[in-house]
């Protein structure tokens, strides 16, 4: 007897939005919509993929702004100086 298929869980609306970002520029009032929420819930849900950890920059385009992920810098490696690390100047 074969196996009944569990159908996929949904995505979260965080989860969703974090999803639209990625892929393309994106505005507030296209996240309301795709979700079927205020535009004040979609301005909460980017604010809350922000806490969790996402970079989310901002541009100006056609009159609105739309929002995209940018992907985290990598931690900056100490400054070294001919092979030796340079180190800060003592207190005077």
């Amino acid at each position: 007897m074969p196996k009944a298929k569990v159908p996929a869980k949904p995505l979260s609306k965080k989860a969703t939005v974090a999803a639209m970002l990625a892929d393309k520029p994106t505005s507030v009032a296209q996240i309301a919509e795709k979700l079927g929420i205020s535009k004040q819930a979609a301005y909460s849900l980017i604010s809350d993929c922000k806490r969790d950890g996402l970079v989310i920059v901002g541009s100006l385009h056609e009159g609105s702004m739309h929002y995209t992920l940018k992907a985290p810098r990598k931690p900056a490696k100490a400054a070294r100086s001919f092979g030796a690390r340079v180190q800060s100047l003592p207190a005077a």
